[in-house]
C-alpha cells in the first residue's frame, strides 16, 4: 500500500552512506624485477622504490584527502649480453634519483559519497618537492640498453593486445566513426 517501504521500494531519497575512514600505508623499500624471456627467465631490469608512503583521511562528509610520496626511485639494466659463457654479470645504472624526495602528490575529491558527480577539488604533483639540490636525478641510456628494452617490450605485449598502427590510425583519422566499425 501507499507508504511501504522495503526491499525494491523507495519510500523516500535514498540515503547517503557516510563514514570517517583514516589509512596510512607506509613501505620503506620495494624491489620489482622485469624478467625476459620465459625459458631463460633473467632478470632484465629492477626497479627498487623507497620511502613509499599513502596515506589517505575521508571525512563523514564527503571529503577525501590523498597522499602520496616516493623519496627515491633507482633502475638498474642487467643486460643479457653479459650473460655468456661464464662472463661475470654486469649491471648499470639507468636511472637514479640523488635527492631527498622524488615525487609528492595531493589529491583532494569532494561529494564521494553521493555516488556519482566527484568532484576533484584539487591535485598537486610536485618532482622532487622542496628540493634547492643542483642535481636530483641522473640518467644514463646505451644502444644495449634501447635495444633490450624494446625486445622486451614485444615480449611483454601479445600481438593480440597491440592496437591499432600508426598508419592504420592515420587512414581512419578522417572517416566518420560509423564508417570505421
Amino acid at each position: 500500500g501507499a507508504g511501504a517501504s522495503g526491499p525494491g521500494t523507495s519510500a523516500a531519497s535514498p540515503v547517503a552512506l557516510t563514514w570517517a575512514l583514516e589509512v596510512d600505508v607506509r613501505i620503506p623499500s620495494l624491489a620489482v624485477a622485469l624478467v625476459g624471456k620465459k625459458r631463460s627467465k633473467t632478470e632484465l631490469f629492477r626497479c627498487q622504490f623507497t620511502g613509499l608512503k599513502l596515506a589517505m583521511h575521508q571525512s563523514a562528509d564527503g571529503t577525501r584527502e590523498t597522499l602520496c610520496e616516493l623519496a627515491g626511485l633507482q633502475v638498474d639494466h642487467h643486460p643479457q649480453s653479459s650473460r655468456s659463457k661464464g662472463a661475470k654479470p654486469s649491471s648499470s645504472v639507468v636511472l637514479a634519483s640523488t635527492g631527498s624526495k622524488l615525487l609528492r602528490a595531493r589529491v583532494v575529491r569532494e561529494r564521494i559519497n553521493e555516488g556519482c558527480d566527484v568532484v576533484l577539488r584539487s591535485l598537486n604533483i610536485d618532482f622532487f618537492p622542496g628540493s634547492d639540490e643542483g642535481v636530483v636525478m641522473e640518467l644514463c641510456a646505451s644502444e644495449a640498453l634501447v635495444n633490450e628494452a624494446k625486445r622486451f617490450a614485444r615480449e611483454a605485449t601479445p600481438p593480440q593486445l597491440e592496437g591499432p598502427s600508426l598508419p592504420d590510425t592515420a587512414a581512419r583519422a578522417g572517416l566518420p566513426y560509423n564508417a570505421v566499425l
